[in-house]
């Protein structure tokens, strides 16, 4: 029983420089009588495809699953597994289910079928302007209420970038924190020898997390740079912050404090400066509006920790912020559309490198190691 027609053909559609498949895409099949078929084995490769890499089943085994309902995938592996002709050969494809009842069909001895990229390609275009419109037209709907359509178009369907605040002082700030760590070094040198840069790194978180603590009765100030573009293309940035209620002896507690935006209080209503009062270990997320940001693009926000003595507390909680994420401004850098171009644009280059990858090691590798490498990416 000679294979060399199914190997041709299989051969011929794997060819690379048609982009017809890739790796174990695509199935052929050929058909010897009444009673069997030779399909391509699960895993095999078009282009390299080889006698031991087929398998040839028997019809009646396979054609009846086409009916079948409800069937497990173990279930199919074993009907598969049963349709060979010998114990010996791999497991069939399992769309060698449907190749056994296209070569039934009158007239029809050989089967071919590919994956051709192109029209992957196009199908993922399809998909994508699919979910692009579709947004598109949530967004167009109408909101329950002005608030909500904020949120949708500022926060939602928009790009944003996290903006990270700056010491008010600048390099002076940093210069005089080494000044006194040199000056510590100095007097406690034992302090240093064991590990100096680490210990000098630890002095210096130290100073950064002082800096965003806001004691009772106190204030600290916070820059935030390079808002120039949000000023002139949005109505407002979002601070977002996540505090920490420390000092009270109490899990999540809350904190009060009040916010002045370049000196001016925010927000300020019916003559009264309003403070906030939120949830300790909780991100929240507050609206400045972008007009008090100077013509330079910076905003100054000064936190004024408003003394908040909680239930079976003594003393007013701390404000404790993490440097970094603790602390920051989101603005707009592009609308939704140009977000979603950018992602399906990385997408496509994060599937064009594994499927390099894939093909370059099914060379020299066997199909489950190109697989479980092409996963490891």
């Amino acid at each position: 029983m000679s294979l060399d027609a199914l190997l041709s053909l299989s051969h011929q559609l794997g060819r690379e420089e048609r982009r017809l498949a890739i790796l174990g895409e695509g199935n052929t099949s050929m058909r010897h009588d009444a009673d069997t078929f030779t399909v391509k084995a699960s895993g095999s490769n078009l282009a390299t495809l080889a006698v031991a890499g087929t398998a040839t089943c028997r019809f009646d085994k396979l054609i009846p699953l086409l009916a079948a309902e409800g069937m497990t995938d173990i279930a199919v592996d074993e009907a598969l597994f049963a349709a060979r002709v010998s114990t010996e050969m791999k497991k069939p494809s399992v769309e060698a289910i449907f190749h056994a009842y296209l070569l039934t069909l009158p007239g029809v001895n050989f089967v071919g079928h590919t994956h051709p990229i192109a029209v992957n390609a196009l199908l993922v275009i399809i998909a994508g302007i699919g979910i692009y419109s579709l947004t598109r037209l949530l967004a167009l709907s109408p909101a329950s209420s002005q608030g909500d359509r904020l949120v949708v178009d500022e926060q939602v369907l928009a790009a944003r970038q996290s903006v990270r605040p700056t010491h008010p002082s600048g390099d002076a700030y940093a210069k005089e924190v080494e000044k006194v760590i040199d000056d510590l070094e100095k007097e406690m040198p034992d302090g240093f020898k064991k590990d100096r840069q680490a210990t000098r790194q630890q002095i210096r978180e130290g100073y950064l997390r002082r800096w965003h603590s806001v004691y009772p009765d106190k204030v600290s100030e916070y820059v935030f740079s390079g808002l120039t573009q949000a000023k002139r293309i949005t109505p407002v940035v979002h601070l977002r912050i996540r505090p920490y209620g420390e000092g009270s002896g109490l899990d999540r507690a809350d904190v009060r404090f009040a916010i002045l935006l370049n000196d001016r209080p925010y927000p300020y209503r019916d003559g009264e400066h309003i403070p906030y009062t939120l949830a300790g270990q909780t991100t929240h997320t507050i609206e400045l509006p972008t007009e008090v940001i100077d013509d330079k693009g910076v905003l100054k926000v000064t936190i004024v920790n408003k003394n908040l003595i909680q239930a079976g507390a003594a003393v007013p909680t701390t404000i404790a912020l993490v440097p970094g994420k603790g602390l920051e401004i989101l603005e707009p850098v592009g609308a939704f559309w140009q977000n979603y171009l950018k992602c399906m644009l990385v997408i496509w280059l994060k599937l064009a490198m594994i499927a390099a990858v894939a093909v370059a090691s099914s060379t020299f590798l066997g199909f489950p190691m190109a697989v479980l490498l092409s996963l490891m990416i």
